[in-house]
């Protein structure tokens, strides 16, 4: 089994610039290269765009207000390198999970003590129908990334942090 911090950031995300400063954040300002689910061309500008797209979608055409917090924020952190490209495909297959319903991005950090991957993680959904990744439903995803990553072999340990 491999272990690994699962670090979420507990944060409003609620400000006019939230997206784009997690964005640049997790990308170091241009320095890691980003990878997205739900997001073509995989760019910065395009996942900003996206992002702020569904939002405004949200009230200009389905008359549904959007959530005031505007993104998630994790990331994990593994204790080894060992077995990298197993731990590369299960960030990939996360990131692919969650996707599938809401815009996700993320980033490799090589540049430290520990090997790591920021997620970014839309709060609105693809389909106006689906419910905002926020409190209950949050819990739930979390809750499903721990499953997740157990059926993998790494056993995340939970950790919040606050803003």
């Amino acid at each position: 089994m491999i272990s690994a911090n699962f670090i979420i950031k507990d944060a409003a995300y609620n400000n006019d610039d939230a997206i784009y400063n997690a964005i640049h954040y997790i990308t170091h300002n241009h320095t890691c290269p980003l990878f997205c689910y739900g997001i073509w061309p995989p760019t910065e500008e395009n996942i900003i765009h996206k992002f702020e797209t569904l939002r405004a979608n949200l009230s200009t055409f389905y008359s549904k207000t959007p959530c005031q917090q505007k993104l998630q924020h994790f990331w994990i952190t593994f204790d080894t390198t060992y077995r990298l490209d197993f731990i590369i495909s299960f960030i990939d297959n996360l990131a692919l999970m969650i996707g599938k319903y809401y815009p996700t991005c993320y980033a490799i950090h090589e540049d430290q003590s520990s090997f790591h991957a920021h997620f970014v993680v839309s709060t609105t959904g693809h389909i106006p129908s689906q419910p905002f990744l926020i409190d209950s439903n949050w819990a739930s995803h979390i809750k499903k990334i721990i499953r997740f990553a157990k059926k993998c072999s790494i056993i995340l340990k939970e950790i919040h942090k606050n803003a």
